[in-house]
């Protein structure tokens, strides 16, 4: 549920990571979060089908540690290598696509 001062938190968030992340001399700490965002909607599109859709299944293996952290890791260990793994066909089949149809 939306809170009233949603419109306040949020400016303040983002200000606060920002800064956060001009604090940072090593820039290679974001490496892995750019990684992520690489394969995010891949990862989204696979947490819904999967652990969403299938939750009768999928959510004995994601809960199997029952500590919060872990399971929230264990999720994105499991969408993040699926993803990569879905990745290649897609790009290939956008390059025959593009090919096929002399798109660019």
């Amino acid at each position: 549920e939306s809170s009233k001062f949603d419109f306040i938190c949020l400016p303040i968030f983002i200000f606060s990571v920002l800064e956060l992340i001009a604090l940072v001399k090593n820039k290679s700490y974001f490496r892995s979060i750019e990684l992520i965002g690489k394969y995010s909607l891949a990862m989204w599109f696979l947490h819904c089908g999967f652990f969403n859709g299938l939750s009768i299944y999928t959510q004995k293996i994601l809960y199997f540690s029952q500590h919060p952290i872990l399971v929230l890791l264990l999720g994105l260990i499991i969408c993040f290598t699926a993803a990569v793994v879905i990745m290649y066909p897609i790009k290939w089949l956008t390059i025959l696509k593009n090919k096929v149809f002399k798109w660019s």
